[in-house]
């Protein structure tokens, strides 16, 4: 079996003109990308840790979770989640933290490594009017950071979801 992982140096000039995606390079299941190719590639490895506790109508849940994305150095991702909830009746309502470092690497030989730092704070509500049917909101605020060292970009960005839910 073969899968295709992302090449990150020394493409061939025709396959991006002709695939306008990133390249690909095939590597063989059950093989490590750095007996292939690139040095700093390693196997992805990955942990976490979470709890949620209750307490009548009241919620409270958190997240730690920690890779390597896949490389030597430069590459770990780590992530905290908290979230809280309150039901009452029909309505239950939660507010929820995010905040991600994500190590982007070495892009090239002149860009240096970086880090994508996010902070995400979201607030939401469930209204159940009927049995197995729920109607849903939520709001959130995400900003966003790129420090690689010739750049440095910050994003923010508003989100508004509805929908509804109905389980047969």
């Amino acid at each position: 079996m073969i899968v295709r992982t992302p090449v990150r140096e020394g493409v061939d000039e025709s396959v991006q003109a002709t695939d306008r995606a990133l390249p690909y390079r095939e590597v063989p299941v059950g093989q490590e990308a750095s007996s292939i190719a690139d040095p700093n590639t390693d196997t992805f490895d990955q942990w976490n840790l979470g709890a949620e506790f209750t307490w009548q109508q009241f919620g409270i849940g958190g997240v730690y979770t920690r890779d390597n994305g896949g490389l030597h150095s430069n590459g770990e991702n780590r992530t905290w989640v908290g979230g809280v909830d309150y039901a009452t009746g029909p309505f239950k309502l939660g507010a929820s933290y995010l905040d991600n470092r994500e190590g982007l690497g070495q892009a090239s030989a002149t860009v240096t490594d970086g880090n994508l730092d996010s902070k995400r704070v979201a607030g939401g509500v469930i209204y159940t009017y009927g049995p197995g049917m729920t109607f849903r909101g939520s709001v959130g605020y995400v900003r966003s950071n790129d420090s690689i060292a010739t750049t440095d970009a910050t994003v923010h960005s508003t989100d508004v979801l509805l929908g509804t839910q109905i389980n047969f």
